[in-house]
């Protein structure tokens, strides 16, 4: 069912955006040009992705590293599939999924190796980089990180373009109505007002220049807006991870705790509906597995 959930959701990508083949072809030109008016399925789409992953590691529970490299071939499967996403970040949540099960299932990293994890994740932000022609040489890749620069420019230049006093928060619950659904959508809505205030036009030409997540809430107002954000947010991941900790051997708990630390900071205060919509449809999609187990256990017994 999983596997099914993914494809419908990725041939209404590709049909709703008009990416077609181009996500086979140069998925990062479609990640860039295709996505918007239907992020909705892209969305379903790349978590699809990593609840697979779940579901591979709650179903075969590997107990050591030696269990955990049989299932190697899975997890270069969700490897494969999210490079086709045209984003890094969904790669690197593959590889974040299985370290968060290795460190509380199988054995607890030390923080010098947490360290050198570190290190190599940066290492493999950067390839990817180089792989999908995001850049062409090491310093282009290290220039990703602009985000930073560009959210303090737009600091800097708030006196030009804030306060909203809530226009950017309300306005970005357009995100929930996919553009097939209402032609009529705005195109600035939300973050991205932000960006046509400093770069005028640049939506129109496909140019979406990347803020830091609490910059729409900054946007709206300034520092509390942030400070609300992050208290919001960081009680959301908390609660996951604490409800994970109680309910260990829950999938639903594993998946909550993983997805929800992971992706919370991307959707801050308003994209948690996302969230409850998809916790819905994971448990609807498990439930059959997990109930054959349940009542095979109870045979045996």
């Amino acid at each position: 069912m999983i596997i099914t959930f993914m494809a419908v959701n990725f041939i209404m990508l590709a049909k709703v955006g008009g990416g077609g083949e181009k996500w086979f072809l140069s998925p990062r030109d479609a990640y860039i040009e295709n996505k918007f008016g239907a992020g909705n399925f892209y969305l379903f789409w790349v978590w699809s992705i990593s609840l697979f992953m779940i579901y591979i590691l709650y179903t075969r529970k590997p107990t050591s590293l030696r269990e955990l490299l049989k299932i190697s071939p899975y997890v270069l499967f969700c490897l494969a599939i999210s490079y086709f996403t045209g984003s890094k970040q969904n790669i690197l949540i593959i590889v974040l999924i299985i370290i968060f099960y290795y460190s509380h299932f199988i054995k607890q990293i030390k923080l010098s190796k947490f360290a050198l994890i570190g290190v190599s994740l940066l290492s493999l932000f950067l390839a990817i980089q180089l792989i999908q022609g995001t850049t062409n040489n090491i310093f282009g890749a290290l220039a990703y990180f602009d985000y930073f620069q560009k959210t303090i420019d737009f600091v800097g230049n708030y006196d030009k373009v804030g306060p909203k006093l809530g226009e950017s928060f309300l306005s970005s619950f357009w995100g929930y109505i996919p553009r097939f659904i209402d032609p009529d959508k705005p195109v600035i809505y939300g973050q991205l007002m932000i960006q046509e205030a400093l770069y005028p036009g640049a939506a129109d030409q496909g140019y979406y220049p990347a803020f830091s997540s609490w910059s729409f809430l900054y946007l709206d107002f300034e520092w509390v807006g942030v400070m609300l954000s992050g208290l919001f947010v960081g009680f959301m991941s908390w609660s996951a991870y604490e409800f994970f900790r109680r309910n260990p051997n829950s999938v639903f708990a594993f998946s909550m705790a993983a997805q929800a630390t992971i992706t919370m900071y991307m959707v801050p205060l308003h994209g948690e509906l996302y969230l409850v919509a998809w916790f819905i449809m994971q448990r609807i999609m498990l439930a059959p597995t997990f109930r054959r187990k349940n009542n095979f256990s109870e045979n045996l017994a």
